[in-house]
Protein backbone atom coordinates (compact mmCIF):
# COMPACT_ATOMS: atom_id res chain seq x y z
CA UNK A 1 0.00 0.00 0.00
CA UNK A 2 2.82 2.12 0.71
CA UNK A 3 4.63 1.62 -2.93
CA UNK A 4 1.13 1.97 -4.23
CA UNK A 5 0.90 5.79 -2.75
CA UNK A 6 4.35 6.27 -3.12
CA UNK A 7 3.72 5.82 -6.94
CA UNK A 8 0.68 7.90 -7.30
CA UNK A 9 2.25 10.77 -5.17
CA UNK A 10 5.29 9.94 -7.81
CA UNK A 11 2.84 10.48 -10.75
CA UNK A 12 1.52 13.73 -8.96
CA UNK A 13 4.25 15.30 -9.02
CA UNK A 14 5.71 14.61 -12.32
CA UNK A 15 2.00 15.42 -13.77
CA UNK A 16 2.43 19.38 -12.19
CA UNK A 17 5.80 19.70 -13.32
CA UNK A 18 5.48 18.82 -17.23
CA UNK A 19 3.11 21.42 -17.25
CA UNK A 20 4.88 24.43 -15.82
CA UNK A 21 7.82 23.31 -18.43
CA UNK A 22 5.89 23.42 -21.17
CA UNK A 23 5.06 26.20 -20.45
CA UNK A 24 7.95 27.70 -20.47
CA UNK A 25 8.99 26.37 -23.70
CA UNK A 26 8.19 29.36 -26.41
CA UNK A 27 7.69 28.77 -29.80
CA UNK A 28 10.72 29.51 -32.65
CA UNK A 29 10.20 30.72 -36.12
CA UNK A 30 11.44 28.79 -38.84
CA UNK A 31 14.56 29.89 -40.96
CA UNK A 32 12.78 31.69 -43.23
CA UNK A 33 10.37 33.94 -41.03
CA UNK A 34 13.32 34.39 -39.32
CA UNK A 35 15.05 36.19 -42.15
CA UNK A 36 11.89 37.87 -42.89
CA UNK A 37 11.77 39.17 -39.04
CA UNK A 38 15.42 40.20 -39.34
CA UNK A 39 14.64 42.44 -42.49
CA UNK A 40 11.31 43.71 -40.47
CA UNK A 41 13.57 44.34 -37.76
CA UNK A 42 16.32 46.36 -39.61
CA UNK A 43 13.65 48.31 -41.85
CA UNK A 44 11.61 49.50 -38.40
CA UNK A 45 15.01 50.46 -36.23
CA UNK A 46 16.39 52.23 -39.03
CA UNK A 47 13.44 54.26 -39.43
CA UNK A 48 12.25 54.35 -36.00
CA UNK A 49 12.98 58.50 -35.67
CA UNK A 50 10.39 58.86 -38.36
CA UNK A 51 8.08 55.78 -38.33
CA UNK A 52 8.01 54.81 -34.20
CA UNK A 53 6.87 51.33 -35.11
CA UNK A 54 8.37 48.45 -32.73
CA UNK A 55 9.63 45.34 -34.86
CA UNK A 56 7.99 43.10 -32.45
CA UNK A 57 4.83 44.44 -33.21
CA UNK A 58 5.45 44.74 -36.86
CA UNK A 59 6.57 40.79 -36.91
CA UNK A 60 3.80 39.91 -33.99
CA UNK A 61 0.93 41.28 -37.03
CA UNK A 62 2.86 39.89 -39.81
CA UNK A 63 2.67 36.34 -37.87
CA UNK A 64 -1.16 36.99 -37.30
CA UNK A 65 -2.27 37.94 -40.68
CA UNK A 66 0.25 35.38 -42.97
CA UNK A 67 2.34 33.44 -40.63
CA UNK A 68 4.67 35.54 -41.77
CA UNK A 69 4.38 35.29 -45.52
CA UNK A 70 3.32 31.78 -45.85
CA UNK A 71 -0.36 32.29 -46.43
CA UNK A 72 0.05 35.72 -48.32
CA UNK A 73 0.28 37.79 -51.55
CA UNK A 74 3.10 38.55 -52.86
CA UNK A 75 4.97 40.56 -50.16
CA UNK A 76 1.89 41.38 -48.12
CA UNK A 77 2.50 39.92 -44.54
CA UNK A 78 -0.15 41.91 -43.39
CA UNK A 79 -2.82 41.44 -45.52
CA UNK A 80 -3.21 44.93 -46.24
CA UNK A 81 -6.14 46.45 -48.62
CA UNK A 82 -8.00 43.21 -48.46
CA UNK A 83 -4.73 41.40 -48.94
CA UNK A 84 -5.19 41.23 -52.59
CA UNK A 85 -2.27 43.95 -53.58
CA UNK A 86 0.65 42.54 -53.97
CA UNK A 87 4.00 44.24 -53.89
CA UNK A 88 7.63 43.95 -55.49
CA UNK A 89 9.61 43.39 -52.67
CA UNK A 90 9.46 42.44 -48.69
CA UNK A 91 11.02 46.08 -48.56
CA UNK A 92 8.39 47.86 -50.47
CA UNK A 93 5.93 45.41 -48.46
CA UNK A 94 7.30 46.96 -45.04
CA UNK A 95 7.64 50.11 -45.79
CA UNK A 96 3.75 50.21 -46.94
CA UNK A 97 2.66 48.62 -43.60
CA UNK A 98 4.81 51.19 -41.88
CA UNK A 99 2.98 54.31 -43.69
CA UNK A 100 -0.12 53.02 -43.19
CA UNK A 101 0.54 53.07 -39.73
CA UNK A 102 1.73 56.36 -40.14
CA UNK A 103 -1.70 57.52 -42.18
CA UNK A 104 -2.71 59.89 -38.71
CA UNK A 105 -5.46 56.88 -37.32
CA UNK A 106 -2.73 55.46 -35.22
CA UNK A 107 -0.92 58.17 -33.91
CA UNK A 108 -1.66 57.18 -30.20
CA UNK A 109 0.48 54.08 -31.25
CA UNK A 110 3.52 56.10 -32.72
CA UNK A 111 6.73 56.09 -30.39
CA UNK A 112 5.63 53.89 -27.86
CA UNK A 113 7.97 51.35 -26.73
CA UNK A 114 5.52 49.19 -24.88
CA UNK A 115 4.20 46.16 -27.45
CA UNK A 116 1.02 45.61 -25.68
CA UNK A 117 0.45 48.83 -25.90
CA UNK A 118 1.42 49.90 -29.26
CA UNK A 119 -1.06 46.93 -31.01
CA UNK A 120 -3.96 47.89 -28.34
CA UNK A 121 -3.35 51.69 -29.99
CA UNK A 122 -3.18 50.30 -33.78
CA UNK A 123 -6.37 48.20 -33.22
CA UNK A 124 -7.90 51.14 -31.60
CA UNK A 125 -7.43 53.19 -34.61
CA UNK A 126 -9.25 50.94 -37.03
CA UNK A 127 -6.71 49.03 -38.27
CA UNK A 128 -8.55 45.60 -37.70
CA UNK A 129 -12.66 44.95 -37.40
CA UNK A 130 -12.07 41.63 -35.53
CA UNK A 131 -12.92 41.42 -31.51
CA UNK A 132 -10.44 43.78 -29.97
CA UNK A 133 -9.91 41.42 -27.36
CA UNK A 134 -9.00 38.27 -29.90
CA UNK A 135 -7.14 40.36 -32.64
CA UNK A 136 -4.76 42.06 -29.23
CA UNK A 137 -4.79 39.41 -27.23
CA UNK A 138 -3.19 36.97 -30.17
CA UNK A 139 -0.85 39.76 -31.29
CA UNK A 140 0.61 40.25 -27.98
CA UNK A 141 0.77 36.14 -27.54
CA UNK A 142 2.90 35.78 -30.47
CA UNK A 143 5.21 38.26 -29.24
CA UNK A 144 5.38 36.57 -25.45
CA UNK A 145 5.54 33.00 -27.09
CA UNK A 146 7.68 34.24 -30.18
CA UNK A 147 9.92 36.14 -27.55
CA UNK A 148 9.45 38.83 -30.27
CA UNK A 149 10.22 41.97 -28.15
CA UNK A 150 14.39 40.73 -28.65
CA UNK A 151 13.97 42.69 -32.20
CA UNK A 152 13.30 45.70 -30.18
CA UNK A 153 16.65 45.56 -28.08
CA UNK A 154 18.48 48.26 -30.04
CA UNK A 155 14.90 50.98 -30.64
CA UNK A 156 15.41 50.60 -26.84
CA UNK A 157 19.19 50.73 -26.04
CA UNK A 158 19.06 53.52 -28.54
CA UNK A 159 15.75 55.83 -26.99
CA UNK A 160 17.27 55.08 -23.02
CA UNK A 161 21.03 56.48 -24.69
CA UNK A 162 19.18 59.26 -26.69
CA UNK A 163 17.25 60.36 -23.38
CA UNK A 164 19.80 60.10 -20.89
CA UNK A 165 21.66 62.50 -23.63
CA UNK A 166 18.96 64.82 -24.10
CA UNK A 167 18.01 64.40 -20.00
CA UNK A 168 14.85 66.81 -21.00
CA UNK A 169 13.64 65.67 -24.33
CA UNK A 170 11.22 63.12 -23.52
CA UNK A 171 9.59 62.10 -27.26
CA UNK A 172 9.28 58.37 -26.63
CA UNK A 173 6.69 57.21 -24.35
CA UNK A 174 7.25 54.24 -21.67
Amino acid sequence: MKKLISMLLSICVILCILPINAQAKSYELDETQSAIADRITEICTDNWEEKGVLPSVCIAQAYMESHIGQQCYENNLWGLYGGDKSFESLDVGIYEYLDIINNGRYNDALYHLDPSYQIGAIYDGGYCTADREHYVGSVNWNIDEFELTKYDKEIWENCIKKTSEESVTWKYIY
